[in-house]
């Protein structure tokens, strides 16, 4: 039984930056057709014609028809060329800090578990829950699986792995920067 866990955000806590975004225009830097396609749905969700949601599957669809492998060598070269020269120090400082007082050390993220997961051996992570990619035979669909892991996705993600009724969590920990996360804040109780 997990007695103490301390649980990070990924984008702008661990990583300076959002990580899907980035990861995104990563993969986009070289393709000027998907650059174009991407500006137009940028164009078309700051003008209020789409919704944000629909701008990210929209987004995410860039990826469809990509092999897996060709994918997965996507995500740890950008996980080696970009998250890993922009960490936040002081968090990691924080990771570290925690798994030598013993915590069970997780991160929670509404980015993608296939670029986060390299960051496991880096830092000694014992678990990720993060949105992952569909494939279909292999091939990737341009879709996460759902329930994705943003606000009250992440308190029921956290839920089914780690049983908030079965657990207390009060001497835990949690890091994060954004109020979106306040859902997961009565789990903490005051240590936040």
């Amino acid at each position: 039984m997990i007695k103490y866990i301390a649980v990070f955000d990924f984008c702008d806590t661990i990583y300076n930056g959002q990580s899907l975004n980035d990861f995104i225009n990563y993969y986009a830097k070289k393709k000027l057709l998907i650059r174009i396609y991407l500006k137009l749905l940028n164009f078309f969700n700051s003008h209020g014609i789409l919704r944000p949601d629909i701008n990210k599957a929209l987004q995410l669809k860039v990826f469809r028809g990509l092999s897996k492998n060709s994918y997965e060598n996507i995500c740890k070269n950008f996980y080696n060329d970009i998250i890993k020269k922009n960490f936040n120090r002081q968090i990691v400082t924080k990771i570290l800090e925690a798994k030598n007082d013993g915590f069970h050390v997780l991160i929670l993220s509404g980015g993608l578990d296939d670029y986060i997961k390299y960051i496991k051996s880096d830092f000694l992570i014992d678990n990720i829950i993060a949105n992952k990619m569909v494939f279909n035979n292999d091939i990737c669909s341009g879709n996460i699986d759902s329930p994705e892991c943003l606000g009250i996705g992440k308190l029921d993600r956290f839920n089914l792995e780690y049983s908030i009724d079965k657990h207390d969590y009060f001497d835990s920990l949690f890091y994060t920067d954004h109020f979106s996360d306040s859902v997961l804040f009565p789990i903490f109780f005051l240590n936040i």
